[in-house]
């Protein structure tokens, strides 16, 4: 089952602590009760006007339990990251499940990754991210590099499957992946986050420009 980047609880949401440290089941459960509580304190205030001890409210515990498990008000905020990241790839497809037709596949890629990264939460959370990211760039850039090349990354792999199996012509996957990246998410999640992308002209703009970018490449690599 796939997990979505609005779960609260995710089978990946382990946090920080050193790996020889084993928790209970009541510890565990505290631990993911934090990362949800601060979650849901970041996205409500912002980083700056998220208190540890709201967080600690929030999650029905003590302030010193909150440090306990996180460290510092850093380490918190990046493990929510991390964890929201993690939903973010666990949700995108797998390679192998698309269509083995590139036009097919590549369609569809671009609807399941649309729906992915244009949820209200995921969107919420790069608004949070990119306010912060004078202050805090690595936060900024564990988003781009888990979130966003992760989608990267299940693209050039099932574009390397399509060439693999005749259906494209050899070529570099990874620069076509992310130039597809670039129409199928980077402009979408734009417009997302400037909120006109229910707007009828940019949702049209927005499937017309993956239809042309996938047309364009399947042109260029069709086998002849």
């Amino acid at each position: 089952m796939k997990l979505g980047f609005d779960d609260e609880r995710s089978a990946c949401d382990r946090g920080i602590r050193p790996a020889g440290r084993r928790m209970s089941a009541a510890s565990q459960a505290r631990h993911e009760a934090i990362l949800a509580a601060a979650k849901a304190a970041f996205l409500e205030g912002g980083y700056q006007l998220a208190s540890m001890d709201r967080i600690a409210e929030r999650a029905q515990t003590t302030k010193r339990t909150v440090y306990d498990h996180f460290g510092s008000k850093d380490a918190l905020f990046s493990a929510v990251i991390a964890a929201a990241c993690r939903n973010v790839v666990a949700a995108l497809p797998e390679p192998g499940s698309l269509p083995k037709d590139p036009r097919e596949g590549l369609a569809q890629f671009a609807r399941e990754v649309a729906d992915v990264i244009g949820t209200v939460g995921c969107i919420r959370l790069q608004r949070l991210v990119i306010s912060e990211s004078e202050r805090h760039p690595h936060f900024a850039g564990m988003l781009y590099d888990t979130a966003l090349m992760g989608a990267e990354n299940v693209l050039a792999d099932y574009l390397e499957r399509c060439v693999a199996d005749d259906w494209l012509k050899p070529h570099d996957c990874r620069a076509s992946a992310r130039l597809l990246i670039d129409v199928m998410v980077h402009g979408a999640s734009l417009r997302k986050l400037f909120a006109v992308a229910e707007r009828e002209e940019e949702q049209d703009a927005s499937n017309e420009k993956a239809d042309h970018m996938i047309d364009m490449l399947i042109a260029a690599y069709r086998p002849h």
